[in-house]
């Protein structure tokens, strides 16, 4: 196969992937009232942030449009897991704080996630998996690069 043919191949199959993963996952969170990007949008805020971050900035971080985390964190609201706030110092930001509730979820259902995170690379030995893992940093880097 030529390197054209193999890198579209790669391209598409991402692709498929993460829908594959998002469908699993809603079904693995739904029991917990969370969506995957639901999901990824706490473990953001909770990892990438030390002071409660804008809409602005999380989309930024989520690599997504600033309405698509408004509408997700307005979700995340109403099921108790975030606190939209006005900007103190500017009216028109707002910012997405972690209730106290969602540390204690994370710690209460660690073991939960990880079997379940395991559970997607069941079939895959740790050198590929550590392969894939510098693998994807590439390309990413090489996106983020592109992207500028």
């Amino acid at each position: 196969m030529d390197r054209f043919q193999t890198a579209k191949d790669i391209f598409a199959k991402v692709f498929y992937l993460e829908r594959l993963w998002n469908s699993r996952g809603d079904k693995w969170f739904a029991g917990d009232g969370l969506t995957t990007k639901q999901w990824f949008l706490l473990v953001m805020v909770g990892s990438k942030f030390e002071k409660p971050p804008a809409l602005k900035e999380v989309a930024r971080a989520m690599k997504t449009s600033h309405q698509n985390v408004k509408s997700i964190a307005l979700k995340l609201q109403k099921n108790g897991f975030v606190e939209l706030l006005a900007d103190y110092n500017d009216r028109r930001v707002t910012r997405i704080k972690l209730r106290d509730n969602v540390e204690g979820y994370f710690k209460a259902r660690s073991a939960e996630i990880e079997k379940y995170i395991l559970a997607l690379f069941e079939e895959v030995d740790t050198a590929d998996l550590e392969l894939t893992n510098r693998l994807i940093d590439r390309l990413i880097d090489n996106a983020e690069r592109e992207e500028k």
